[in-house]
């Protein structure tokens, strides 16, 4: 690995003449002979090959902005330049079928995959595979050169203008949660493994969280919960397509080509971002009360012990179910109990003898063993 980020690729091709070589002296000569005569036209020579200039690195497909990839390689050749998903799926592949030595060649991406389709607004990588008049060949890869896993970020709410602002101090892949602090739930997914430029942000939030039954104001103790996780350089970010939100080799396996070498990259890094924020992993719920004495205005009234039943969305069931999940129940933000082995539906029953007669929040969280969570949270008063 050179500064530049360059694979460097030293390969000898091999012959098939152990055989001869050993069983007929008269050919060693000639073996050495040939070895020496040969080996500048056969064995690996490295060459540079250096990114010029990647602009612009965020934009919009849908109205014909592309992506410009400028590089120079010291040799005439060719080059592949690929470009691939954060899960290190190939996206699309542009062939220049001629480099001049030491000017600069470009290559346009238009946010479109290899049949054509408009690809998902996310975050994108490229490597640029170079082989010369010799069949020297080197590559420019990224992947070796993301290192980080999970870097801090600051994150305030201004609750008089509610406005939620973030740094993000490396393009990478953003996850922001509230929730109860020391140990309560998690009450709502803000910003969930969403593709980031550096730089200063801030979006709305009203302040409540995902039910709409609880607002930060009325949470004596609350918590951001963040991470950034870091793309590789160059990353390229796509907007505008209005219909797709979903990571290009998720929504198509069949189409799509795994980066072998980034192996060990989409493992240490994306393990998260990989599995979830995804409509189709993500453990969608309801719950309801099972032994309500009456309702005031749709807000069930119960005894001190009672019960809920937790039912997952049938469009997950099955796919959670395999996954494996967890539930746990929070009431007043304080852990109650819990079922390790999820199932649906499941039947919980919850004691609250302790708690005093009147209005009271209970929380269900739904946690997959991949990361997945959802969170849902009811009023309910004890007679």
């Amino acid at each position: 690995m050179n500064p530049f980020g360059i694979r460097e690729n030293k390969k000898v091709r091999i012959f098939n003449i152990e055989y001869h070589f050993f069983f007929n002296p008269s050919l060693k000569v000639l073996l050495c002979f040939f070895l020496f005569s040969v080996s500048p036209l056969y064995a690996q020579e490295n060459f540079n090959l250096e990114i010029v200039n990647v602009d612009p690195r965020q934009f919009n497909p849908l109205v014909h902005e592309q992506a410009k990839i400028q590089f120079k390689s010291e040799r005439d050749g060719q080059a592949f330049v690929r470009i691939y998903d954060r899960r290190a799926y190939q996206v699309r592949e542009i062939f220049i079928e001629h480099m001049t030595a030491n000017e600069v060649v470009l290559a346009a991406w238009n946010g479109r995959d290899d049949q054509g389709r408009l690809v998902a607004n996310e975050a994108y990588f490229f490597t640029i595979e170079a082989t010369d008049i010799r069949g020297n060949i080197v590559e420019y890869s990224p992947v070796q050169s993301t290192l980080n896993r999970s870097i801090p970020m600051n994150v305030n709410y201004d609750t008089d203008n509610k406005k939620l602002s973030f740094s993000v101090e490396q393009d990478g892949i953003v996850d922001i949660r509230y929730g109860a602090a020391d140990g309560g739930p998690l009450l709502s997914k803000l910003i969930e493994w969403k593709p980031f430029l550096r730089g200063q942000y801030s979006i709305d939030w009203d302040g409540w969280d995902a039910s709409g039954v609880v607002s930060v104001n009325s949470i004596p103790g609350h918590h951001f919960y963040s991470q950034l996780v870091a793309l590789p350089e160059y990353s390229l970010f796509t907007f505008g397509n209005p219909d797709d939100d979903q990571i290009y080799s998720l929504a198509y396996p069949g189409d799509s080509l795994k980066l072998i070498d980034s192996t060990r990259l989409t493992d240490r890094l994306y393990s998260q971002a990989n599995v979830f924020p995804y409509k189709n992993l993500s453990p969608i719920f309801d719950f309801s009360f099972n032994t309500v004495i009456e309702k005031n205005e749709d807000i069930p009234i119960v005894s001190d012990k009672f019960g809920i039943t937790i039912r997952l969305n049938e469009s997950v069931k099955q796919r959670v179910t395999e996954s494996r999940y967890e539930i746990l129940v929070f009431v007043d933000f304080k852990f109650v109990t819990e079922i390790e082995e999820g199932r649906s539906p499941a039947r919980m029953n919850i004691n609250t003898s302790a708690l005093a007669s009147g209005e009271h929040i209970l929380t269900v969280n739904v946690v997959t063993l991949q990361g997945g969570l959802e969170t849902l949270s009811k009023r309910f008063v004890i007679k």
